[in-house]
């Protein structure tokens, strides 16, 4: 060989790639010791393309990891009980109301009336104790921002479209560890934009999920109901909460993921007071007025017809005064927990479907070993002081005290327990347009014994 052609050697050690390259380490075994003639620019080349294609692959991973939440199709999902109280015939009646909304209330039906009387009559009491609060919130929110829309669009951007809904969804996902048990579902069904059901995550169809309130929403559905869930489980309690004395926790479960909502970006309680406020006006109006009365508040008709309808739902004439009144539980429960704020561990507090009558009886007996906690509860006093923050953001420190106020305790009351299987009777009459039971009266009657009819000290 030439002086002119010879090539540089470079003796360096033996080279035992493992079974991930994709070699035959057997063969390479036998080689050890030997020469490697590689020349710089061969080595550049080789460093260069394994870049390139770790890159591509990097970008490919977080694809698919984004794509693996996503619930498969064909899976038979479970059917929600709420389901029953939404009526089929949305699509029809939202376009002859809104396209002549002087014309007659909407007619609205369904498809198993039974399961969803029994639902309306459930949560057909609307709570008035927090109006004065709900308005000042509503009325705070509309002086610092002038209407529904700007304030929509300035503290949540730009509303996302499936796939930027998926991608961080799936981020809040992996940064609670969750990403392997927690599967997304984009509904075409549902009426709420977005619900957790077991372990699935419902993202209502079209997308109304802003960019910057995916992060809130995720700690509402998953940080709070779907990880209360989880450590549920591990409590005595489980599956025997009448034995140890732990009543209904719709109240509780849904105040306490409100707050955690409002715990990221934007503090305003704008849509559970709007919730609180539509239930009140509902159970007294009908739909066409209800319509007019909320267009003082809200400046889009599509989202005025969205709201009346989750409050008018379960009604077959909506012409009646008469309201689905469940979503107060949201303002209502996080005024209740504002209220004791000072007094409750809430570390503790997510580990179960814990209600705040009980928490005082129960907080020694809880099971901390085992549980799982968002990451926005690592910092105990950070999270008081973000609460903080909500109730001065919405202004109302007169309606929350201290945080230090006195439990409450309820029992059910007995004495409308007679009454109830003809009061609901009347009632599911009066709403269907038929004329009640002789001797009825609907009006004065009442349903279900309020969780506020009698305390018990």
């Amino acid at each position: 060989m030439s002086s002119k052609t010879k090539l540089k050697c470079t003796r360096l050690p033996a080279i035992v790639p493992s079974c991930r390259d994709g070699l035959d380490t057997d063969r390479m075994d036998s080689e050890r010791g030997g020469i490697s003639l590689v020349t710089g620019r061969m080595r550049r080349r080789k460093r260069k393309k394994k870049k390139r294609v770790s890159t591509t692959e990097e970008a490919e991973e977080g694809q698919n990891s984004s794509r693996s939440i996503i619930l498969e199709e064909g899976r038979q999902l479970p059917r929600s009980a709420q389901q029953y109280i939404n009526p089929t015939n949305i699509a029809q009646e939202r376009n002859l109301f809104l396209l002549d909304q002087t014309r007659e209330n909407p007619i609205f039906e369904y498809s198993d009336q039974g399961r969803c009387d029994e639902l309306l009559d459930a949560h057909s009491k609307p709570n008035t104790e927090y109006l004065s609060a709900a308005i000042r919130v509503i009325e705070n929110c509309l002086a610092k921002y002038g209407s529904e829309s700007r304030y929509l669009t300035e503290v949540g951007d730009m509303i996302v479209n499936e796939e930027q809904a998926c991608d961080l969804i799936g981020d809040w996902l992996r940064k609670n560890d969750l990403a392997d048990e927690v599967k997304l579902h984009f509904n075409r069904t549902s009426v709420a934009a977005a619900s957790m059901q077991g372990n699935i995550f419902h993202v209502g169809v079209p997308v109304q999920l802003r960019m910057h309130r995916i992060t809130s929403v995720c700690n509402h559905e998953m940080g709070t109901h779907y990880l209360r869930g989880y450590n549920e489980k591990l409590q005595r309690w489980h599956k025997r909460r009448e034995k140890f004395g732990l009543g209904e926790h719709l109240v509780s479960e849904e105040g306490l993921a409100c707050l955690n909502t409002h715990l990221e970006g934007d503090k305003t309680m704008w849509k559970a007071a709007l919730h609180y406020y539509t239930a009140v006006r509902a159970s007294s109006m009908s739909f066409k007025d209800l319509f007019r009365d909320l267009l003082k508040y809200i400046d889009d008709p599509e989202s005025a017809w969205r709201q009346c309808v989750r409050f008018k739902r379960g009604l077959v004439d909506t012409s009646q005064p008469g309201a689905y009144c469940r979503d107060q539980c949201y303002f209502e429960g996080a005024m209740r927990i504002l209220r004791r704020r000072r007094c409750i561990d809430f570390q503790k507090f997510h580990c179960g479907k814990i209600t705040l009558e009980a928490y005082n009886r129960i907080k020694d007996r809880i099971i901390t070993h085992g549980t799982r906690l968002p990451s926005f509860l690592k910092d105990p006093e950070r999270y008081l002081g973000l609460l903080q923050e909500i109730i001065d953001t919405n202004g109302i420190q007169e309606f929350c005290g201290d945080g230090a106020e006195a439990p409450r305790v309820t029992c059910p009351s007995a004495s409308n327990a007679s009454t109830n299987a003809t009061t609901a009777t009347c009632r599911r009459s009066v709403l269907r347009g038929a004329q009640p039971p002789s001797g009825a009266k609907p009006q004065s009657a009442r349903l279900v014994p309020s969780r506020h009819d009698s305390a018990c000290q």
